[in-house]
């Protein structure tokens, strides 16, 4: 816009929003796009780097310390007052909400056999549109940007607080010799599922580790 040197923001309807918050409007309105591109770059960063740490340290684990990490900028991006501080917490926010999924969906694929990896792989990704109808009713109900990261936080934190009650992905025990974990695991899904098994009964074998990653 040209001349665009007198202006005021209407807080009618929104209370607060990043747009009024930093003035991002006239010949500032592009650091919204770059707030954007930056993010971006962070869910690439994300969805690469959380193959290496699930690899190593095991998928719960990253999911977790993900999760945590997610909480704890989330929070804090709701309390910068700076624009450039903000868009730095912001990207870690970012990098590890796409880091948390990317463990998350292969620790999911590694648990489910035959139609259930269809069934809840594809379920995974319904979680998307879900959750941005929650945001769209949390915009209508609080119209305030802050208390909007606040609350999405809150529910990421019960999310970790659930991991305490899931196993490790068994598969990934198997490829990393921890054979006697993921045989405990395994016999406690099957007595959930109702089939009658002994412990001793289950036998895994690794083959090829770390070359070939085998699992019989």
């Amino acid at each position: 816009m040209d001349n665009c040197v007198d202006y005021e923001h209407d807080h009618s309807f929104w209370v607060h929003t990043m747009t009024t918050e930093w003035d991002l409007v006239c010949e500032r309105v592009a650091l919204k796009t770059l707030a954007k591109l930056i993010l971006f770059t962070g869910f690439a960063l994300g969805s690469f780097a959380s193959g290496l740490i699930s690899d190593r340290f095991g998928r719960k684990t990253a999911i977790w310390y993900s999760s945590i990490t997610m909480v704890v900028f989330g929070v804090i991006t709701s309390f910068i007052p700076w624009y450039p501080v903000f868009v730095f917490t912001w990207w870690v926010t970012g990098t590890m909400a796409i880091a948390c999924y990317t463990a998350a969906f292969v620790w999911t694929m590694e648990l489910a056999t035959g139609k259930w990896k269809i069934i809840l792989g594809m379920s995974m990704n319904y979680s998307w549109p879900f959750c941005r109808l929650i945001i769209a009713g949390l915009a209508y109900v609080l119209r305030d940007w802050h208390w909007h990261l606040r609350i999405i936080s809150a529910m990421v934190a019960v999310g970790a607080v659930l991991l305490f009650w899931v196993p490790e992905s068994p598969r990934w025990l198997i490829a990393k010799s921890r054979t006697d974990e993921a045989k405990k695991i395994l016999f406690s899904a099957a007595k959930r599922n109702g089939k009658d098994i002994k412990e001793e009964d289950i036998v895994l074998k690794v083959q090829g580790v770390p070359k070939n990653m085998g699992i019989q």
